[in-house]
């Protein structure tokens, strides 16, 4: 992982452009369902594998929070989840996710605080 003066090095040698282009091409990979989210646990943003894994078009899944893919019995653990993620920078584990037809599915994810400021990441994975 680079550290801190790395990035700053990095962000000033290439630009806020080009930054932009890696997030995009990160976010907007097919294959890889991934969701960018604010301290809130609102999506920002959701790639194309995202909204093939929920079943939704990406203008769906934004502005929503990951509770609203779960069953009630399982919000308050991801509350305590997001909670964690947030004190410990990040976090691996399962969740069951509601699938495009509506059944529980076992879903692995990996979150991470803070890669932006209040912008964090979930690659989700079946």
């Amino acid at each position: 992982m680079a550290s801190e003066p790395q990035a700053t090095s990095w962000l000033t040698e290439n630009g806020p452009k080009e930054l932009e282009s890696l997030f995009r091409a990160i976010v907007f990979q097919p294959s890889t369902p991934i969701l960018i989210t604010d301290d809130d646990r609102r999506n920002r943003e959701a790639s194309v594998g995202a909204s093939k894994l929920l079943g939704l078009p990406r203008e769906e899944i934004i502005g929503r929070t990951l509770d609203d893919f779960t069953e009630p019995s399982f919000k308050p653990v991801i509350s305590e989840r997001w909670r964690s993620v947030l004190e410990e920078g990040g976090q691996e584990g399962t969740l069951p996710l509601l699938g495009p037809g509506g059944g529980p599915r076992k879903v692995e994810y990996i979150a991470k605080a803070n890669v932006l400021p209040a912008r964090h990441v979930l690659v989700l994975r079946e």
